[in-house]
């Protein structure tokens, strides 16, 4: 290829650097493999495919002992090994070769790409990737690559390069190209070719190293461009060397790390749903480690304890909470540490008001170690003080309910008194004073005459109220079972029971499409009863009469009303008449007891119909209303559970 050279021509140090390749995610096992070191513990955990680089019979025990996994490196290489191995721990990074000795005693030399990887309450844990490169060094400069090592390339979706600033060439793998999906033979060894290849928010981090001449050693990732204009992901690593002419040479690997780019963003998609759901719960969550170190703090306690996140990961526990010294909850958290699980419900804290329900789960791995305990604290203070105010609430109520009895009682004497005593006496004044103006009227003066009239009205209100007020007192105390009722017929029933009433002021009454609806018969005809009869009795002397009784069906939501349910239908009934109606101020007041808005000569009566009327609307769990204009009528309004 013009303005380049193959491969095969670069030098063993060249060579070496394709070696050092992030070998992470490889599916090779007879070529790579790596591990897995908390340094805090006793073991390390290798891959198959290690053991194997390492000579160790497949099959066997995958944690070894951490003495034992040092003892697999040559003697001439165990310091340099635990240099790199704190260069990793302090920088999160290194890049060498070592030799290994395998239990039959071969020699390898190794390729190993170490890095720290996590750290959780102050736990460092430490990966590491390692390839076979004694086959690298046997190559010598000149020679073809080996088949094997281009199998290799391919088979870690790996491509190399060089750049030699002085000279301006390029040397690509021919693994390059199968990366990208380029024609070899139409691309053009130039770094602006291989720089046009990248995304161009990710050129910034290339540029240099092409356009410096020597740059300090890097890894990074890039996407680049494929052929079919599709994104591919890679990790970009390079290091400056010395060719055996004496320039400055730029080595570097491109590995393709597109399914590692998913699998990584799909695991940060399912971490941020899992701290999600840890942070959005209503309960106090978090974990240790097996020296009660906080491992996981959630919102709920950053908000109940009042110590962030940041601040209480790695704190012990008595760290954090001093006074929890002999606290049952934290001898709970060591047997959880040891693997028992622990639940106890309606508990104090020492660190916290209040009551709770807590569990302490231990965290088994799946090799069987416990790595630490999770806590779940439930709080049970609103509940209880909720549960205290109920039962508060019950006594309230119960007292409520005996004085309602005692009530209910005395209603009770007091209706025998009104349909007994009260009336007994009332029958005889009406008895004497009927006589007496049978036989005696003739013998009176007209004073006399004018007193007795006046008797025999009073005793005929008397006896009007006492009825009402029995009647009141029977919509308290009656049974009350709903039974389907024609409307129509009941309120034609009314109508004929008001003929008299009706000729005599030629009132037209109108009925219009009644339901037939859930009520107490007997009741439901008193409250039409009592709305026909004050719509007569308070008619204009000057204008015919005319009432009208209609209904119509609305959903809950349409009726805006206090303590209306949503859920239900309602059937609407409305009496409208043309009468003197009323001003609107007293739309509630003419619903009480004994209030009037006229003068009872004017228009006779107890005051008691409408309270009558609204006591039958509560027993039907409806509501009633009324709307009035002086001199041009009224409209009761009536809401009737479908």
């Amino acid at each position: 290829m013009e303005g380049g050279k193959e491969i095969g021509e670069v030098s063993t140090a060249a060579k070496n650097a394709v070696a050092y390749g992030a070998f992470r995610g490889s599916r090779q096992p007879r070529l790579f493999g790596n591990w897995q070191w908390c340094i805090d513990e006793a073991h390390v955990y290798c891959s198959a495919g290690l053991l194997q680089l390492y000579g160790i019979v497949p099959g066997g025990e995958h944690h070894i002992s951490s003495t034992a996994f040092l003892e697999f490196v040559h003697p001439a290489f165990r310091d340099l090994f635990n240099q790199q191995l704190t260069l990793a721990e302090e920088s999160g990074e290194a890049l060498f070769e070592y030799k290994v000795i395998s239990p039959s005693g071969e020699e390898k030399t190794i390729g190993c790409w170490m890095g720290s990887v996590n750290e959780r309450g102050g736990r460092v844990t430490i990966a590491g990737n390692c390839w076979d490169v004694s086959r690298l060094h046997r190559v010598d400069t000149g020679t073809q690559p080996e088949p094997s090592h281009t199998h290799a390339e391919a088979v870690a979706k790996l491509a190399s390069w060089q750049w030699n600033f002085r000279l301006q060439e390029l040397t690509l793998s021919p693994n390059f190209f199968a990366l990208l999906a380029l024609d070899r033979d139409h691309f053009e060894l130039s770094y602006k070719s291989f720089i046009a290849l990248i995304q161009i928010e990710d050129r910034f981090n290339m540029l240099p190293v092409f356009e410096q001449g020597t740059v300090e050693n890097g890894a990074f990732e890039l996407r680049m461009i494929k052929h079919s204009n599709t994104l591919v992901y890679v990790k970009c690593m390079f290091e400056t060397i010395q060719s055996e002419s004496g320039d400055p040479v730029i080595v570097g690997t491109l590995q393709d790390i597109s399914d590692e780019v998913e699998l990584r963003r799909e695991l940060e998609e399912k971490k941020l749903f899992a701290e999600l759901l840890f942070d959005t719960s209503i309960d106090l969550i978090s974990a240790y480690d097996q020296k009660t170190r906080v491992i996981a703090w959630n919102k709920t306690c950053e908000e109940r304890y009042g110590i962030k996140k940041e601040d209480a990961i790695g704190r012990e526990v008595v760290a954090l909470f001093p006074n929890m010294e002999g606290d049952p909850w934290l001898h709970n958290l060591t047997r959880a540490l040891e693997g028992e699980i622990i639940f106890q419900t309606n508990q104090t804290s020492s660190s916290l008001e209040g009551h709770f329900d807590y569990y302490l789960l231990p965290l088994i791995a799946d090799g069987g170690d416990i790595l630490g305990a999770l806590s779940i604290s439930h709080d049970l203070t609103e509940m209880r003080n909720v549960t205290k105010r109920l039962d508060e609430l019950n006594r309230t109520l119960e007292e409520k309910n005996e004085e309602l009895e005692r009530s209910n009682n005395e209603l009770a004497s007091f209706s025998y008194v009104a349909s007994h005593d009260l009336q007994e006496p009332l029958r005889k004044i009406q008895t004497f004073s009927q006589r007496i103006s049978e036989t005696e009227v003739a013998n009176l003066s007209e004073n006399g005459k004018e007193y007795l009239k006046r008797m025999e009205s009073a005793a005929k209100r008397m006896q009007a109220l006492i009825e009402d007020l029995l009647t009141f007192s029977r919509t308290n105390t009656a049974l009350k079972d709903l039974e389907a009722t024609d409307l129509n017929k009941m309120a034609e029933e009314v109508k004929a029971a008001f003929k008299d009433v009706i000729e005599e002021k030629s009132a037209q009454v109108e009925i219009v499409d009644l339901p037939v609806a859930r009520v107490i018969p007997f009741q439901f005809r008193q409250l039409l009863e009592n709305l026909l009869s004050n719509a007569l009795k308070y008619s204009k002397v000057d204008e015919q009469p005319r009432i009208v009784i209609r209904s119509e069906l609305f959903t809950g939501v349409q009726i805006k009303l206090h303590g209306v349910n949503i859920n239900k239908k309602y059937y609407k009934i409305t009496v409208t008449d043309n009468g003197i109606g009323f001003e609107q101020q007293y739309a509630e007041k003419i619903f009480e007891l004994f209030q009037r808005l006229h003068g009872k000569h004017d228009y006779p009566g107890s005051g008691l119909g409408l309270s009558i009327c609204k006591k039958i609307i509560q027993n039907h769990h409806g509501f009633i209303s009324a709307k009035g204009e002086p001199q041009k009528g009224a409209t009761f309004t009536i809401y009737l559970p479908e």
